[in-house]
C-alpha cells in the first residue's frame, strides 16, 4: 500500500467553484484535502482531460496542476492542515498526532488522516455530526453508509448506539478505518460493498453522506418505516430535486441545514 502512487490535482479558484468542482468529480477521486487558496484532490489513473472537462463545465476554475504523489506521502501532506475542530462545543476532532487532549464536556474523536474521505473538516460531514448531535437517541441502531474513516460510526458508538454498521464501496477505506478503530478504542462491523446492493434498513438512525447520484438511487431503496435519515453530500441546488424524490418515496424532512454550497437533509421514514 505505502509503494502507491496516486495522481494529485491541485485546483485554485473561489472556494464555492471548487467545491461544485470536488462534487461533480467524487465518482473520479480518492481523496480530497482543501486550504483556503486551494484543493488538492487525489485520484487513481484518471483521464485528465475528461477531469478537465468537467471542472470546465461546472466552474470557473483554469487554475489546475498535476503531480504525481506516493501513498506514503498523504499523511505528511495532510499534517499541515488538519486542525483541531470543534463542533457544537460537543465533539472534538483532533489528529491521531495530538496527544494530551481532555475536555470532560466533549465526546472526542482522534482521526487518522488518510484517503478516506472524512475528517470533519468538510462541510458535509461536519454537517452530518451536527445533525447526528441533534437526533441521536439513546441506544438507537445505526447504519453508516458510506463510511470512509468511519468518524460518523465512531461517532454514534460513543453517542450510545446499542448496534453500528459501517458500509463502504472502496475497499482502500480498510485500513484508514481499521486504524481510526483502534484510536478510539472502538469496534465497528465494516462491510465492502456497494450501498445500492444493501437491502438491510432495518436501523433507527441511517447515515448516507455519499455523491448525489448514487444518494437518489440509494433512497429509493429504503423500505423500512419509522427511521430516520440523515443525507448529505447535497449541493444546495439540488435540494428540490431531492425533496421531490424524498415527497415520492412518502417520506418527511423534518430538518435542513445549510453550509456554504452544501445542504444536510433529517427525514422521517
Amino acid at each position: 500500500m505505502d509503494n502507491k502512487v496516486y495522481t494529485l490535482l491541485s485546483i485554485k479558484g473561489e472556494k464555492t467553484d471548487r467545491e461544485i468542482a470536488a462534487a461533480y468529480l467524487e465518482d473520479y477521486y480518492s481523496g480530497l484535502y482543501d486550504t483556503d487558496i486551494q484543493s488538492h484532490i487525489y485520484f487513481e489513473n484518471p483521464d485528465k482531460q475528461a477531469i478537465e472537462k468537467i471542472i470546465a463545465n461546472c466552474s470557473n476554475i483554469n487554475d489546475l496542476v498535476w503531480e504525481e504523489v506516493k501513498n506514503k506521502d498523504w499523511n505528511e501532506n495532510w499534517r499541515p492542515f488538519f486542525k483541531n475542530l470543534n463542533i457544537n462545543n460537543k465533539v472534538m476532532i483532533i489528529p491521531s498526532w495530538e496527544s494530551n487532549v481532555e475536555d470532560r464536556n466533549k465526546i472526542i474523536l482522534k482521526i487518522e488522516p488518510g484517503m478516506a474521505f472524512g475528517t470533519g473538516h468538510h462541510e458535509t460531514t461536519s454537517m452530518m455530526i451536527s445533525a447526528l448531535l441533534k437526533y441521536f437517541y439513546k441506544n438507537a441502531s445505526v447504519l453508516d453508509v458510506g463510511t470512509g474513516s468511519g468518524i460518523l460510526a465512531i461517532l454514534a458508538q460513543k453517542l450510545g448506539s446499542k448496534k453500528v454498521y459501517a458500509l463502504d464501496n472502496d475497499s482502500d477505506i480498510k485500513n484508514n478505518f481499521n486504524d481510526n478503530m483502534k484510536l478510539n478504542s472502538s469496534l465497528i462491523d465494516l462491510k465492502i460493498l456497494d450501498c445500492l446492493k444493501w437491502n438491510d434498513f432495518n436501523y433507527d438512525i441511517i447515515l448516507a453522506n455519499i455523491n448525489f447520484p448514487i444518494l437518489k438511487q440509494f433512497l429509493q431503496k429504503i423500505n423500512f418505516k419509522n427511521s430516520l435519515l440523515i443525507l448529505s453530500g447535497i449541493l444546495t441546488t439540488d435540494i428540490v430535486e431531492i425533496n421531490k424524490k424524498i415527497d415520492h418515496k412518502g417520506f418527511k424532512v423534518i430538518d435542513t441545514i445549510k453550509q456554504n454550497e452544501w445542504a444536510c437533509l433529517v427525514v422521517k421514514t
